[in-house]
């Protein structure tokens, strides 16, 4: 096997809005909720977090942007938890089963990303209205949402 046969497995990065500085803030709560794993100990481990704790007033930025897109690709539908209730609902569906309804939220400004309760991140539209299941409803009021019907 060679290097070329794992270029089938390469992606396009995340379609990502607003300028270097919005996008990396679309995914600092992921860093803050401590969802992402730094080494103990690397050759590359100082410079890497000096690029990312000075941004964006630091000479280099590449790596922090290779961070944001890494992190926007490992969740890029509400990560593990939020593909799992996808298929499930799927699933349920498929078999006739209750399927829960999703309640429209408008979200308070100040956030591009929610977090619900049961492990999905939800990215927060233009128009700032989300969808939440019944389980969900009282955490997105809690942060400030509305319900919309």
């Amino acid at each position: 096997m060679n290097r070329a046969d794992f270029f089938s497995k390469a992606q396009a990065a995340p379609a990502l809005d607003g300028d270097k500085i919005m996008r990396l803030r679309s995914q600092t709560a992921k860093i803050e909720g401590g969802f992402v794993l730094f080494p103990k100990e690397a050759p590359w481990l100082d410079t890497y977090l000096n690029e990312l704790v000075t941004f964006p007033n630091a000479k280099n930025d590449d790596q922090v942007d290779s961070t944001v897109f890494a992190l926007a690709w490992s969740t890029p539908s509400g990560g593990a938890e939020g593909r799992i209730e996808h298929y499930k609902r799927q699933a349920e569906a498929a078999n006739g089963s209750q399927v829960s309804k999703m309640i429209p939220v408008l979200m308070p400004p100040g956030i591009s990303t929610y977090y619900t309760v049961t492990g999905r991140s939800v990215a927060i539209p233009n128009d700032r209205i989300i969808e939440v299941t019944e389980e969900e409803l009282t955490g997105a009021l809690l942060a400030g949402g509305k319900r919309v019907d």
